[in-house]
């Protein structure tokens, strides 16, 4: 019998449906991450976004994401391939941060290990939603 392997697309955003994860985006033009009530100019840069995060929420992981807009949106949790196509910052940028609070991640007995990996599932599955809607 031959399998075959089927392109998913993503119709509904995953962060509507459960996540233990996080995320705090701030864009101009597309509206990224969770909903929240923070605005960009309550910040001076993303370390004070970073601390106010460390604070409020005491996070037991952490991650930057980045995003390239150059036709069509792709997210990163590193602006290392980003700063090899484009080293100038003209197409690509922070744009948030996703995180486990300290208090979900000891709620569902996650050890940081399991944490970082649940992060990362997390990140690359509404990553290829963004980028399936290009």
């Amino acid at each position: 019998m031959k399998e075959e392997i089927a392109h998913f697309e993503y119709f509904e955003d995953p962060r509507k449906e459960y996540h233990l994860t996080k995320m705090i985006c701030f864009h101009k033009r597309y509206l990224l991450g969770d909903e929240h009530d923070l605005k960009a100019s309550d910040f001076r840069s993303w370390e004070d976004v970073e601390e106010y995060i460390k604070k409020t929420y005491k996070p037991v992981v952490i991650n930057p994401i980045f995003l390239m807009d150059h036709g069509g949106l792709v997210l990163s949790m590193s602006s290392h391939s980003f700063q090899m196509c484009d080293p100038a910052g003209w197409d690509w940028g922070q744009v948030g941060f996703i995180f486990i609070t300290r208090e979900d991640a000891k709620r569902e007995k996650l050890t940081k290990k399991k944490a970082e990996k649940l992060l990362e599932a997390e990140f690359e599955e509404y990553k290829a939603f963004i980028e399936s809607r290009n």
